[in-house]
């Protein structure tokens, strides 16, 4: 299973299209969720059900991703390439659920 970012009811093929890979479900549970528990990351401990961002929580979301981002760099457990690459795919999502919270005003991104 996969950590994605899509739309919860698209309304055109743009919004259809929409998938933003994030994480295997294991590196959530591995990496991902106890970072979240333990700085308290309430849009992100959730990925292992489902969060919605839209724009009443889009600036908390990017906050919370930074603080994610930040933590992840500090670990010594993981590679330099592990950690690229997850931060790689954070900054994905956070700069394509930003992107996509503009296209219209009721919009909602399910993550999970």
């Amino acid at each position: 299973m996969s950590v994605t970012a899509t739309v919860e009811t698209p309304l055109n093929d743009q919004e259809r299209l929409f998938n933003v890979p994030v994480c295997t479900e294991s590196w959530f549970r591995e990496v991902i969720f106890p970072i979240a528990k333990a700085h308290n990351l309430s849009l992100i401990d959730d990925w292992g059900i489902f969060v919605s961002i839209q724009h009443e929580n889009i600036n908390l979301f990017v906050g919370e991703l930074n603080t994610l981002c930040d933590c992840i760099e500090q670990l010594d457990n993981l590679s330099t390439r592990a950690k690229q690459h997850t931060l790689q795919r954070l900054n994905i999502l956070s700069v394509e659920t930003v992107r996509m919270l503009k296209t219209r005003s009721d919009i909602v991104v399910l993550i999970g």
